[in-house]
């Protein structure tokens, strides 16, 4: 990231620079100039919310990006969010959404600890309700 204003400047604005690794960083990002980021698709709509609202509303920006930081970090809420969405139909397999895609679901179960429980579950479903689904853009 620190030469992202160098690669800028020394193209012209002529070479997009992109961001990764789930977009963890995007304000910080945005801030320096990166021109297309690359999210984790389980909250993709969230992150392209407050990339639109930084371009003008960079307080609500900063209050929407937190607002993924702080679902991210319940447990679980990566690995069940699609299942409460409604894109993955839930099974007793595997332990959430993003798992059965890259192995299969018992070595996913496995590497993850196991399957979650209706407790953890209760807790990324109130919170999505309660703190993301409200934020939803139709």
């Amino acid at each position: 990231m620190a030469r992202v204003a160098q690669i800028r400047e020394r193209t012209h604005d002529k070479l997009a620079v992109f961001s990764g690794n789930g977009v963890r960083t995007m304000i910080d990002e945005m801030r320096l100039g990166f021109w297309v980021h690359c999210p984790t698709v389980e909250l993709s709509d969230f992150f392209a919310a407050a990339f639109d609202l930084w371009h003008g509303r960079r307080r609500e920006a900063f209050d929407m990006f937190g607002r993924i930081q702080a679902f991210g970090s319940i447990t679980g809420s990566h690995d069940y969010l699609m299942v409460v969405r409604g894109v993955f139909k839930e099974t007793t397999k595997t332990r959430g959404a993003r798992s059965p895609v890259r192995r299969r679901p018992e070595e996913a179960v496995a590497a993850a600890g196991g399957p979650l429980d209706e407790a953890t579950k209760q807790a990324v479903r109130e919170a999505w309700d309660q703190y993301m689904k409200p934020y939803l853009r139709g």
